[in-house]
């Protein structure tokens, strides 16, 4: 099937660089794929694509700034962390000096595993996120924050991250930019092979034999990732019913020649049964979770709400009923109490009283604090029940 039809509707995209297509072995940046990237980004943004970059290169790169030896680096803590904490200050810098040559702006989001285990936080994130993504002169760029992750709250490696982040902001596609074109039969880093080994253009489903031959593969010197971590986070992809392209970074284009249905790199697809999950996600948000409490609108926010798609405000709250904290789910009423929507609130109901009624503006005054954000309910976390 020609890959137009799987690509032809996308919106949201997830595109994760790896260390190896950015940093070479000693520790310098591809500034001719850097540029590359920023030229398909920059193309993407006109059209009205919401891009998150996913980055690795900070460690690698803090590790030859600071001397360390790349094989012992990646296995110490306070190595890694020191050496993250150089890095990402240079990588972040470079981004935003060759981006701004197509006039767009780094957002930098640094995340740990625990951002996203607490539902205050991890609603915080996504809002932020979706704030970002609207703006079409911005290019949020996510990496671990290694300067503070240890076992048992990091990610492992950007690939898993990638992936956990495409499902939290309901990315249509995930695109893994690596330094081989896609999925062989075997190792082609194996001299052994060469000649021999069959590309895989289209994958449905990743088999045992897949990640067999995938954990024997070589991972380079100073890299965390590699093809078993990436079919790894592909498989958590397919599940969310995200679609999944693992290419060569420094091919031409390559990001958008993906998104235009050429045939580059290795597709996965997924189910039809998870396509269908991920539709119906806001399903799953009306109906499986219950309300903590009320909040009654007036008729201007119920017809924003309803006709034009819009966040519920402040300016057009009447009424709180329950004790409720950020992330909970609530019901959305009108003057005559007949549910019209559900979401996960923003705010507490105690601040809710507070600034029920409030234009954006005065939010803070009447708070006496800034949250940062002039939305209750955002519209990603509201779904209509009428």
């Amino acid at each position: 099937m020609n890959r137009k039809v799987y690509f032809e509707h996308v919106k949201r995209i997830v595109v994760k660089a790896g260390t190896n297509i950015l940093v070479d072995n000693q520790g310098e940046l591809y500034e001719d794929f850097l540029n590359n990237l920023a030229e398909d980004l920059s193309s993407l943004k006109k059209e009205s694509k919401e891009i998150v970059l996913v980055t690795s290169g900070a460690v690698r790169m803090g590790v030859f700034k600071l001397g360390y030896d790349p094989l012992v680096s990646v296995q110490n803590t306070q190595m890694k962390q020191a050496a993250a904490a150089v890095g990402q200050v240079i990588l972040m810098q470079k981004y935003q000096e060759i981006l701004k040559k197509f006039g767009l702006w780094v957002a930098q989001v640094m995340v740990t595993r625990s951002d996203f285990r607490i539902w205050e936080k991890y609603l915080n994130i996504l809002n932020t996120f979706n704030y970002l993504l609207k703006n079409p002169q911005v290019i949020p760029i996510v990496n671990e924050n290694d300067t503070i992750s240890t076992e048992g709250i990091e990610f492992g490696e950007n690939d898993t991250l990638a992936a956990f982040i495409a499902n939290k902001i309901e990315a249509d596609v995930l695109i893994f930019l690596s330094n081989i074109p896609g999925v062989y039969s075997g190792d082609p880093k194996d001299p052994r092979h060469q000649g021999s080994l069959e590309f895989i253009p289209v994958i449905e489903d990743i088999t045992p034999e897949m990640e067999q031959a995938a954990q024997h593969a070589k991972m380079t010197k100073g890299s965390r990732g590699g093809m078993y971590t990436k079919l790894q986070a592909c498989k958590m992809a397919m599940n969310f019913g995200i679609y999944t392209v693992i290419a060569h970074g420094h091919e031409k284009n390559v990001v958008r020649r993906i998104l235009y249905g050429e045939e580059v790199g290795t597709l996965f697809l997924p189910g039809k049964r998870q396509v269908q999950r991920r539709r119906n996600r806001k399903n799953w948000l009306a109906h499986a979770l219950f309300p903590k409490g009320k909040i009654k609108v007036d008729s201007g926010a119920k017809a924003a709400i309803c006709h034009q798609g819009a966040s519920l405000l402040p300016s057009g709250i009447k009424e709180v009923e329950g004790n409720f904290v950020p992330g909970d789910l609530v019901s959305v009423v009108d003057l005559e109490s007949h549910e019209i929507a559900r979401g996960l609130v923003s705010y507490s109901s105690e601040e809710i009283v507070k600034i029920k009624g409030a234009k954006s503006g005065e939010i803070k005054a009447r708070l006496g604090y800034e949250r940062g954000e002039d939305e209750v309910i955002h519209r990603d976390n509201l779904v209509l029940l009428v």
